[in-house]
């Protein structure tokens, strides 16, 4: 074997090896970040929903008081 070709070789593993260690990192930022969005997103609609919880009692606390 000449080592031109094993040269070849093992540069070629290593980009393999460096791109798939690129696209593992782009995976568990991505994961990182979708799962981070939807606990914002839960938690401002449970923040809506308290609003709009509390905008209907205070509009059935005026209606009792006849306001």
């Amino acid at each position: 074997m000449d080592w031109i070709a094993l040269l070849t070789g093992l540069f070629t593993g290593l980009l393999c090896g460096a791109a798939a260690a690129a696209a593992g990192v782009f995976v568990l930022l991505r994961s990182r970040h979708d799962a981070r969005t939807a606990a914002l997103s839960e938690e401002r609609a449970l923040a809506q929903a308290a609003q709009a919880e509390a905008e209907r009692r205070a509009a059935g606390t005026q209606v009792a008081r006849g306001g």
